[in-house]
């Protein structure tokens, strides 16, 4: 038997670790959700208690469409809506992309979906859209014709805001790049390991060298 308190403290939190375990309706919309269900929380008044999707809907309520409470409860709903969004930003990645109209995507408000998106992919939706661009971007940098085609194929507004971020994105320019890395210098360093067996063994001098050349190539792979 449900504990009616236990449940709407549940809501309250909107308690994911109780999701599978009832369902809440709320009379007034006709709908029933998940305990974790994002949506606007409803007044006590109006809310029953399910243990089944089957007595909710013998009491004409339809599944909220946010939080799909039919659903599988081992999927996370907001973990596919995440999933929505990451692959709209990839079809979409070349055009100017906000975060409210990622967050109306999904039914979401964009507080909330920032919050989601960071916890199950690790990024915000601008970083996730910033990484998918500069992988188009490398992508371009090989196949186009000229940098400028690249840069603006891959979302860039300017190929300045490119250029500022080259070093640390890219490891060297756009034109680099493209190039293969050639003229690029990459210093390497040399040190001096004691032997482990014995400590008054003469140091070993060891070093990490390669031509600059390979090292750019494989850099640009």
């Amino acid at each position: 038997m449900l504990n009616n308190e236990q449940c709407w403290r549940a809501v309250e939190n909107r308690d994911a670790t109780q999701d599978g375990r009832f369902f809440y309706g709320v009379i007034t919309t006709g709908v029933y959700c998940r305990p974790s269900c994002p949506s606007r929380r409803p007044l006590i008044k109006n809310v029953r208690f399910y243990e089944t999707s089957a007595e909710a809907e013998r009491d004409g309520l339809r599944p909220c469409l946010r939080c799909r409470p039919t659903a599988d409860s081992k999927v996370n709903p907001s973990s596919e809506r995440v999933g929505q969004v990451c692959r709209y930003i990839e079809k979409h990645s070349d055009e100017p992309l906000k975060l409210d109209e990622l967050a109306a995507l999904v039914g979401m408000n964009r507080f909330h979906l920032q919050r989601v998106f960071k916890s199950v992919v690790g990024l915000t939706p601008k970083q996730y859209l910033d990484a998918v661009r500069l992988k188009q971007l490398k992508k371009g940098l090989k196949e186009a014709d000229d940098v400028a085609e690249a840069v603006y194929g891959a979302g860039y507004g300017s190929s300045s805001r490119v250029y500022e971020k080259a070093d640390t994105r890219l490891g060297m320019t756009p034109n680099q790049y493209r190039h293969g890395g050639r003229g690029v210098k990459i210093t390497h360093a040399t040190i001096r390991l004691r032997s482990a067996s014995s400590r008054s063994a003469p140091p070993i001098a060891g070093s990490a060298s390669c031509s600059s050349g390979t090292l750019a190539r494989a850099y640009c792979e």
